[in-house]
């Protein structure tokens, strides 16, 4: 360092040296700004690919998960229809079996008499079609 100072001193002169190390200074210290700016954005971008690889093996393990989660559920609900469908065919008895034990109801006999029927036969409004009666 002395070597350096004495041959600034004799190439530069007493005057101009504090003036040239001022901008020396300057120079280093704006270097090393630089530097550490680098090196701060390049520890970002690293961040934030290790970020974008944790989020893409969440999202397959996600993927995967689902798949898995679909399938599970499209099997649940396979297993229950064919558990409701083997349940109606054992209950569900032969409509001819049916029909064989089966007596007929008896259905009464209904006899339209005026009372029922009406003793006036209703208006017919203008708007409404004209049907025939039958008396």
């Amino acid at each position: 360092m002395a070597f350096l100072f004495l041959l600034g001193l004799i190439m530069f002169g007493p005057k101009r040296l504090p003036e040239l190390s001022r901008q020396l200074g300057r120079i280093v210290g704006e270097l090393r700004r630089a530097s550490q700016e680098f090196q701060s954005q390049l520890s970002d971008e690293v961040r934030k690919i290790d970020q974008d690889n944790d989020l893409s093996n969440t999202i397959n393990n996600f993927q995967v998960t689902g798949t898995t989660a679909r399938e599970r559920l499209l099997n649940a609900v396979m297993d229950a229809g064919q558990s409701i469908k083997s349940s109606f065919e054992e209950k569900s008895p032969e409509p001819k079996a049916l029909e064989s034990q089966s007596e007929p109801v008896p259905v009464p006999e209904v006899t339209a008499t005026p009372e029922i029927i009406g003793a006036h036969p209703p208006a017919v409004s203008p708007e409404e079609p004209t049907k025939e009666t039958i008396h």
